[in-house]
């Protein structure tokens, strides 16, 4: 059986999510030991360095043919505007339990609502189209 060859970037775009998952774990078990103020600041950073690279690869791989593409593109521009905030009052803040809240709904939106509502969808396409071709 012939193994199947999916877009490289493809397999970029699982690691990221991946590597988003593990960092919010760390900064959760961080909270559970007491110790998450001290570390939130590690997810900004990771989200800092990551986001921007992250959409702009998924928004290369979408097809002309891809129904949500405009959706996908407006809920990106939605989160960069959301982190940007979030960033700006961090930075005027510093890490307070405010924030630590304000931090983890912002990571779970991203990483359910969004990952789950629109990343996977694409992926899915995706995946469908390497396999047509």
């Amino acid at each position: 059986m012939d193994k199947i060859r999916l877009e490289p970037r493809l397999y970029r775009i699982f690691e990221d999510h991946r590597e988003m998952y593990q960092q919010f774990k760390k900064l959760l078990v961080a909270c559970a030991q007491g110790e998450g103020l001290h570390t939130m600041g590690g997810l900004f950073k990771h989200i800092q360095g990551h986001m921007e690279p992250h959409f702009q690869l998924e928004e290369s791989l979408m097809h002309p043919d891809y129904a949500e593409t405009a959706a996908h593109k407006q809920a990106h521009l939605a989160l960069r505007q959301d982190f940007a905030h979030l960033v700006q009052e961090f930075e005027h803040t510093g890490a307070t339990h405010q924030m630590m809240g304000k931090l983890t709904l912002f990571t779970l939106q991203w990483l359910v609502e969004h990952e789950q509502g629109l990343d996977h969808p694409l992926e899915k396409h995706l995946v469908e189209h390497s396999l047509e071709n």
